[in-house]
């Protein structure tokens, strides 16, 4: 599939700015959306349905990429009526316009779908939401599939450089950075990709044949507590401050799944790129990792 017309990507968030980024790299046209104003990025707000169907409609996009979801688990648990209208209802209406309008749709779903009890899972496992956020994922899966024709559904768990402190990789990173002690839980398993390394996935498939479900990530699985360890061994970090524990010692308000990590055959015969695995990506990246550090916490 060569892109000749332009691609709407929705959202410009962590994983969003990455998809912009590869799209320009790859000289394709890109409309992109955000929930607040941006210089040069469109407002939209995944729930104002008159706004999304008009966009489409006009612009009649090849490719809709969706990267907009609700994702602070906890507090989906207590407050499941946003996130069910951006994660289950949102991409239900994308889709519907998607098939309207002629245009391909990929949407990214997540790994925490499943229940965790064996890992490495493919395609074809059954889901098993265990906590009110997969659930809403899941339903906009559903939604998807029973209401467009061309589209790819996209499951995956990502990490990067990121000023966020919600995500895992800078949280974590900061901690290592002031000498403070890092829990990583050892029995918490994941095969999670970069933002770089997962937004060019994303365009490869986009710009493929493929329809259904897909499975982006690394190739091997790794504890979140062996996430951690990498970091302070290849970023030159004390590794004694890194320290391991099992996730049944804390309490959250909803239920974390132990082992998402996830199958990566079948992308391997759809996409271009490589997966790259976490260590290989820290050894890529360490000297701008510690570069741009410093230089935000001088």
């Amino acid at each position: 599939m060569f892109m000749k017309n332009k691609i709407i990507l929705l959202g410009y968030g962590f994983l969003g700015i990455g998809v912009h980024h590869e799209s320009k790299k790859r000289e394709l046209p890109i409309i992109t959306t955000k929930l607040n104003e941006k210089n040069g990025i469109i407002q939209l707000d995944i729930t104002d349905h008159n706004k999304i169907e008009k966009l489409i409609e006009t612009e009649k996009p090849e490719l809709v990429i969706n990267c907009i979801g609700r994702t602070d688990i906890d507090y989906i648990e207590k407050n499941p009526k946003l996130a069910i209208e951006i994660n289950s209802i949102g991409p239900k209406f994308i889709a519907k316009n998607c098939k309207k309008n002629g245009s391909r749709f990929i949407h990214i779903s997540t790994d925490s779908i499943f229940d965790g009890v064996h890992g490495m899972y493919a395609e074809d496992d059954i889901p098993n939401p265990q906590n009110l956020y997969a659930k809403t994922k899941l339903d906009g899966e559903k939604n998807i599939s029973e209401n467009c024709d061309d589209f790819a559904i996209i499951r995956t768990n990502f990490y990067g450089i990121n000023n966020s402190t919600k995500y895992l990789f800078n949280t974590m990173l900061k901690k290592l950075y002031n000498k403070n002690s890092v829990v990583g839980f050892s029995d918490v398993y994941f095969s999670p990709l970069s933002v770089e390394n997962l937004s060019e996935q994303i365009l490869d498939v986009g710009i493929s044949n493929f329809k259904g479900i897909i499975h982006l990530g690394a190739d091997t699985k790794l504890s979140k507590y062996e996430f951690c360890l990498l970091m302070a061994q290849k970023l030159g970090f004390n590794e004694d401050c890194v320290k391991p524990d099992s996730i049944d010692n804390y309490s959250f308000i909803a239920k974390r799944p132990k082992n998402t990590s996830l199958d990566n055959k079948l992308s391997k015969s759809i996409v271009k790129h490589k997966s790259i695995e976490f260590n290989d990506w820290l050894e890529i990246k360490k000297d701008e990792i510690i570069q741009l550090f410093n230089l935000k916490n001088m």
